[in-house]
């Protein structure tokens, strides 16, 4: 029996085409097996690592780079009992589809479900024309230029089209829950008089490709400035980067270095607020909440605080609607 079609009600006046929205992330490792597979996906992306001749030698490093490290990064997702990455897509997806009435799916870059899993969902719902809606609000091609592009791929396969979203680090609604979150974990201990200093938390990109004309940087940096805006103007703000890799230069502060300074140089409660990660992961549940606590705690920090990341936060969910519908409104986008 052939399921009938869903029809969007943002689709053509006559209702012939039949609309979804995909969410794209990264990716995270579910198990064990899964992490070698996963590092090896990612550092064998181009977007990711750039290098001279790269076709020609990129798989072999990436195979050598993945057996290295995954010993390493297995006990990590071990303590934290696996990613939570894709639970929490999977919510913010079905709290988007509540929201605008349109079936929503996931597809992960370098972990199932991908793009290729999410297109064959697409066929059987009978969807002929998709929203790529990345979860990364600033736009790099790092992240969301390669999953755009895995994804139209996908798609031209399918003959399905698709229509770009493609940033918004300064959507009203996304800055707001933001806000909200930073409220609900650093309001309550603002009242101790403690020397206090706000961390913004991104993830970095290499230098290389800020000088490329990677938007990425710019991105943060204006997101930054919409939070500052709402955070007591008492509290001094900077920006720090996280998770790097490799020998190459990234964009710094490198965030061990700035935690390592502040807490040198007197400060005594550190609010570490996300402002790139919609969802918890790796990076936000052990590398910040672990490793740079106790870097914090060992030059002197006695309140380490950590906001969490958005999730699926009413106003986030509005936001990401807001973004459906407009890039519906405007038609095919260009080429990612």
């Amino acid at each position: 029996m052939t399921a009938t079609p869903f029809v969007s009600p943002f689709a053509s006046p006559e209702g012939a085409i039949a609309t979804g929205v995909v969410v794209l992330n990264m990716g995270a490792p579910h198990d064990d097996a899964m992490v070698e597979p996963f590092l090896y996906e990612l550092f064998a992306d181009p977007y990711i690592i750039q290098l001279p001749l790269g076709r020609l030698y990129q798989k072999p490093l990436a195979r050598m780079i993945s057996r290295k490290r995954a010993p390493k990064m297995i006990p990590i997702y071990r303590k934290l009992g696996g990613s939570p990455l894709l639970p929490q897509t999977r919510q913010q997806a079905q709290a988007l589809e509540r929201r605008t009435g349109l079936p929503c799916f996931v597809a992960m870059r370098y972990t199932p479900p991908r793009a290729v899993d999410a297109i064959a969902e697409c066929v059987a719902r009978g969807i002929r024309r998709l929203v790529a809606l990345p979860l990364y609000p600033q736009f790099s091609r790092t992240t969301t230029e390669t999953s755009l592009v895995d994804l139209r791929e996908e798609a031209a396969r399918a003959g399905i089209e698709v229509v770009d979203v493609r940033e918004y680090p300064e959507h009203p609604m996304w800055i707001e829950a933001l806000v909200k979150r930073w409220e609900e974990a650093a309001g309550p201990a603002l009242g101790a008089p403690l020397r206090t200093h706000v961390l913004l938390a991104a993830h970095g990109i290499p230098r290389a490709y800020v000088r490329r004309g990677d938007p990425y940087i710019k991105q943060i940096e204006a997101t930054a400035a919409k939070l500052r805006a709402r955070i007591p103007a008492d509290l001094p703000v900077s920006i720090a980067y996280q998770s790097r890799v490799g020998p190459v230069k990234w964009t710094g502060p490198y965030i061990d270095h700035e935690i390592e300074r502040l807490g040198d140089e007197g400060v005594k409660r550190l609010i570490v607020m996300p402002i790139a990660f919609v969802s918890e992961h790796q990076e936000t549940l052990y590398e910040l909440d672990v490793t740079m606590k106790e870097i914090a705690h060992a030059h002197g920090v006695e309140d380490f605080i950590r906001v969490p990341t958005v999730r699926d936060h009413p106003l986030f969910i509005e936001a990401l609607a807001e973004l459906v519908h407009g890039a519906l409104a405007k038609g095919v986008g260009g080429a990612a």
